[in-house]
């Protein structure tokens, strides 16, 4: 089995990394992070590359295929929330450089964007002069085949001018610096993974989607609080169906029976969290049923609120403060002559 595997994909939209007045050779990497997350390095291209190393050992269900651009869906799955979870940190490293200034829109990557480099023995500054293939298609092209058919490439740019100009600019130091590897974290892989999905699917009008993402990590992130209470030396339960459900087993972990409505009621008695955050969550709960029963429309507005319900739990379980404003469909912006 081979000890590492190297995964790729661009920045969207087209974003240039480090200063465009510095010369450089497009293919040299600008930088490399070790040890970004638990068994996982990546390495920056100026055109907004960004190129994985990923132990095997790290990656769930991996095997060797006798294809060399292919995964099972286990492992690409795995690779997908890690690239999500770190568009996800970009963005919001991007808003502590600049004090919350303009950044480019974050992207929801899939298996479309993801590439695999044959040759996966070479190392990373190495890896840029072969030419990857695409993990969607299938296809095996050579570099001639892929500019006839159209194909979209990586790595291959002579020079900067060959590199279209219209592009965001995003300082080394936001990756380096800025960058925070506890949302990165093995554990937290999915659920910013999950909120990534969230606000790009605002963006892109999937407002029912936008909803069950983020409700996904809003109902994790209570049981998680409301487990931590459990576990707590001072906790008294208040709630008579809490109590009911139970009873004689208090510290047995046994969460799972009670609904989110409880384990809200619990933490708010309890003054974990507060009443505004108790209430915002009964009608994004409400409006979730209401969308799984029976198909109801979902808006923007509600998908906003639940993003912000979000960022509020996130800090009162990890102590982590996001600035990332969440995101917004452009047909809902009023200017002030409409107003």
């Amino acid at each position: 089995m081979k000890n590492n595997i190297y995964v790729g994909y661009y920045l969207e939209p087209y974003v240039w990394i480090g200063d465009k007045s510095h010369t450089k050779n497009a293919k040299e990497l600008v930088f490399m992070a070790k040890d970004i997350s638990p068994g996982i390095d990546i390495g920056i291209q100026r055109q907004g590359l960004v190129i994985a190393s990923i132990q095997t050992a790290n990656i769930p269900e991996y095997c060797d295929n006798n294809s060399a651009n292919a995964l099972t869906s286990q492992s690409t799955s795995f690779i997908l929330d890690f690239f999500n979870a770190l568009s996800f940190s970009i963005y919001e490293a991007q808003m502590r450089k600049y004090a919350g200034g303009f950044c480019s829109i974050p992207q929801e990557i899939s298996i479309r964007d993801l590439y695999l480099w044959l040759e996966q023995d070479k190392s990373i500054p190495e890896i840029n002069y072969i030419q990857p293939a695409s993990m969607f298609s299938g296809e095996f092209y050579t570099f001639q085949e892929m500019i006839s058919r159209g194909k979209k490439s990586i790595g291959i740019f002579l020079n900067d001018i060959n590199f279209m100009t219209d592009v965001f600019d995003v300082d080394e130091d936001v990756f380096t610096q800025h960058l925070d590897k506890r949302l990165l974290n093995h554990n937290l892989l999915k659920l910013f993974a999950l909120l990534n999905r969230g606000v790009t699917s605002i963006r892109s009008a999937s407002f029912d989607m936008s909803l069950i993402s983020i409700w996904s990590v809003i109902e994790s992130i209570i049981r998680d609080i409301f487990s931590d209470l459990l576990n707590s030396e001072n906790y008294i339960i208040k709630d008579s169906k809490v109590f009911k459900i139970l009873k004689g087993n208090i510290k047995s972990q046994k969460d799972r029976d009670i609904s989110v409505y409880l384990m809200t009621k619990e933490l708010k008695m309890n003054k974990t969290i507060s009443k505004s955050i108790f209430d915002e969550i009964n009608l994004l709960r409400n409006q979730r049923n209401n969308l799984i029963h029976q198909l109801k429309p979902v808006n923007s507005l509600v998908c906003s609120k639940a993003f912000l319900v979000v960022k509020e739990l996130i800090y009162i379980k990890y102590s982590i403060q996001i600035l990332h404003h969440g995101a917004f469909f452009v047909g809902d912006i009023k200017f002030p002559e409409e107003v």
